[in-house]
C-alpha cells in the first residue's frame, strides 16, 4: 500500500498528509460484521481507512465508518462471501465488494458491484476489477491524471460499435508502447499508460476478454492520429 500512496502523491503531493489510518478497534469491529477481511483490504484500512481526504477514486466512498454503518443498516450483508469495501457516490448506487471466493494473488480478491438491497440475487453482481489494488490504481489514474488532459477519445463496445473486437487487450498495450506510451502501474489486467502530453487508460473485464479504453491528449491533431491507429487495430470506432 505504500507504493500506491507514492503513486498518488506523484499527482497529488498533499495526499500523504491527508490520509488517516483506521483504528485497529474499528477494523476488528468491521471484521466482526463482515467476516474475515482479505489481507489487501486490511492493509488498506490500516493505511487510509479512516480518511482519504477528499480523494474519491471511481466516485467511491471508502471510509470505514460509512462501511460499518452500512453493515449495521443492512444486516443481511453480514458474513457473506462478499466483503463491502466502498459505497457509490455516483448515480448507479451499486456498491463495491471483494469476492472472497475469487482470490487474486496472495491476499487480494476480485471486486464486484451490486446494490445493497435485501434479496438482490448475488449471481447478478457485476465483476469489475481483478483486485482491490487494481481498483485503486485505476481510480487514481482516472481522476488525477486523465482529467488533466482536455482532448478525449473513448473506445468501447456498445450500440455504436456492435462488431467483435479485432485485437486482444494485449494488442492495445503493444500499440500504446509503439506510440511511446509507458506503463506506470503494476495492474495486471487494467493498463495505465502515460506519455507526458497524452495518457491511455484501459479497463479489462476481470474474467471475460472484454475491454474499453480512453485516450486523453493535449493536441487535437495528435489525438486524431492516435484515433486512426487504434481504430485500425481494434475495429472499434473512437468517440
Amino acid at each position: 500500500m505504500d507504493a500506491f500512496v507514492e503513486f498518488v502523491a506523484q499527482y497529488r503531493p498533499e495526499f500523504k498528509d491527508e490520509i488517516v489510518a483506521a483504528d485497529e478497534a474499528e477494523i476488528d469491529l468491521l471484521e466482526s460484521l463482515a467476516g474475515p477481511l482479505p489481507g489487501a483490504y486490511r492493509l488498506f484500512l490500516s493505511t487510509m481507512g479512516e480518511s482519504m481526504g477528499d480523494f474519491e477514486p471511481c466516485e467511491a466512498f471508502f471510509e470505514i465508518g460509512g462501511t460499518i454503518g452500512t453493515y449495521n443498516h443492512a444486516p443481511w450483508l453480514k458474513h457473506r462471501q462478499y466483503v463491502l469495501v466502498a459505497g457509490d457516490l455516483g448515480l448507479t448506487d451499486w456498491y463495491y465488494f471483494m469476492d472472497r471466493t475469487r482470490p487474486h494473488g496472495a491476499d487480494d480478491c476480485m471486486i464486484v458491484r451490486m446494490p445493497i438491497d435485501e434479496g438482490f440475487p448475488t449471481e447478478k453482481s457485476e465483476p469489475t476489477f481483478a483486485s482491490l489494488e487494481e481498483f485503486l490504481y485505476y481510480g487514481a489514474f482516472e481522476s488525477l491524471r486523465m482529467s488533466e488532459l482536455k482532448k478525449r477519445l473513448h473506445f468501447e463496445l456498445d450500440t455504436f460499435n456492435p462488431k467483435p473486437l479485432t485485437a486482444p487487450a494485449e494488442g492495445v498495450c503493444a500499440l500504446a508502447e509503439e506510440h511511446g506510451f509507458r506503463r506506470v502501474a503494476p495492474t495486471p489486467r487494467c493498463a495505465l499508460y502515460d506519455r507526458g502530453e497524452a495518457a491511455l487508460l484501459l479497463h479489462q473485464h476481470p474474467i471475460e476478454p472484454i475491454y474499453s479504453f480512453r485516450i486523453h491528449c493535449d493536441d487535437s491533431d495528435e489525438l486524431t492520429r492516435l484515433k486512426s491507429a487504434f481504430e485500425d487495430l481494434t475495429g472499434i470506432r473512437g468517440r
